[in-house]
């Protein structure tokens, strides 16, 4: 086992690869701090949709001022990192 790693199935998005942090239903993909603040990303394959957990969750963060994000994939939340970068928290 490589130390640092989750265990579980990777899923590969062009060159670059995700590994499900848990087995349990509802829970994020992927939790970061960007320039101090809290950003939680739900990676939601094409026809799927947020559990009501998953919602209720949304506003939480909303509410505590973080930031929730849904892509298609890990290539989606760099694009996105890509224009959080240049615009910032204004628009968020």
């Amino acid at each position: 086992m490589t130390p640092g790693l989750n265990i579980g199935q990777s899923r590969t998005s062009g060159s670059l690869s995700r590994i499900p942090s848990s087995g349990t239903r509802d829970t994020l993909d992927l939790k970061v701090i960007i320039n101090s603040k809290f950003v939680a990303i739900e990676i939601k394959n094409t026809g799927k949709r947020q559990s009501e957990v998953q919602k209720q969750y949304q506003k939480m963060i909303k509410t505590a001022e973080g930031i929730y994000i849904i892509v298609a994939s890990l290539q989606g939340f760099y694009e996105w990192l890509n224009v959080f970068e240049k615009k910032g928290l204004e628009n968020e």
